[in-house]
């Protein structure tokens, strides 16, 4: 059996495979794990959480809190947050004391504006019982959007990787 082309395709795989394919893909897996990055800032600014900066921030390549571990290479990239309560937003929590379990916390303080400050010596403040918060699915919808996203890209750049290193 002949199939017309398959020499020259296998020329064009062997070609891909020797150095230029693996660059430009460790290229890609970065530049779309930076807009993965940038899916998971937008949904952050959408839930309008009280302490946003940290949670955006650990998002940020660079940042000390951000996990960015590329490996076999290059080919291989691991994107998250070192952000203890990152995980909490996102799942939903119950808003207690594990260690004494009480059923209130009081914090004193003073509401300005759109924010909260803390002031241990005041008489006002706020009283926190013990509720399960919502999580806010921020990292699950940006995830999800992120794979249709991906699927996408990849296809296009097969298509062009392929095409790039055609010999003809």
């Amino acid at each position: 059996m002949k199939i017309d082309g398959l020499q020259k395709f296998m020329k064009s795989l062997n070609r891909a495979a020797n150095g230029h394919l693996k660059n430009e893909m460790k290229l890609w897996l970065e530049e779309i794990g930076l807009d993965f990055l940038d899916v998971v800032e937008d949904e952050i600014r959408l839930t309008e959480i009280t302490d946003m900066n940290l949670l955006l921030n650990a998002f940020e390549r660079g940042h000390s809190e951000n996990v960015w571990i590329s490996r076999e290479g290059g080919l291989t990239l691991e994107i998250g947050t070192d952000v203890e309560y990152a995980q909490h937003i996102n799942d939903g929590y119950f808003y207690q004391d594990s260690k004494n379990l009480v059923k209130q916390i009081w914090i004193p303080g003073i509401q300005k504006g759109d924010s909260f400050q803390y002031f241990p010596e005041s008489n006002l403040g706020l009283m926190f019982t013990v509720k399960w918060m919502d999580g806010l699915n921020y990292w699950d919808i940006s995830l999800s959007m992120f794979r249709k996203m991906f699927a996408s890209n990849l296809e296009k750049k097969l298509v062009h990787w392929v095409s790039k290193n055609e010999i003809k």
